[in-house]
């Protein structure tokens, strides 16, 4: 793949590719340049864009979804398959209560029961359960 960058300050910005067939890369630099890659998100009485490259959870406490980044803990208005919907390809859903970006996980941990437990890079823990235990191998190659 040939990478071409031009600075033309009397052009208009655009960004063509021609590509033989759809991959992954492609995606990703979709989701780069778009514009939706963000969730309006709400801490004490502010309000935060926080991109979807910063998130590495998405979980549900208390009734209400927080959105968990590196150093912060944030929180959406809207319910989590809502919030699933707008997502990127990079998450994919843990368990009926939990959202996970795939690019953020550190490590699997089996258990005897079946499930997986998930580290992700900030010390987050949380638990693929038996159900999405399939779609989570399949979707990370296992």
């Amino acid at each position: 793949m040939k990478l071409n960058v031009f600075v033309d300050k009397t052009q208009e910005e655009r960004i063509d590719i021609y590509i033989k067939e759809k991959r992954q890369i492609v995606e990703d630099i979709e989701n780069l340049i778009s514009e939706e890659n963000i969730l309006l998100c709400y801490k004490n009485s502010e309000i935060y864009k926080v991109s979807f490259s910063e998130i590495i959870l998405l979980a549900v406490e208390n009734e209400k979804v927080a959105v968990f980044t590196k150093n912060d803990k944030f929180f959406i208005k809207e319910r989590l398959y809502m919030a699933e919907e707008k997502l990127s390809s990079d998450f994919i859903r843990l368990n009926q209560s939990a959202i996970g970006n795939i690019r953020k996980i550190r490590k699997f941990d089996c258990s005897v029961s079946g499930t997986l437990k998930v580290t992700f890079t900030n010390g987050l823990t949380d638990y693929v359960s038996r159900r999405q235990v399939k779609a989570v191998r399949e979707r990370l190659g296992l």
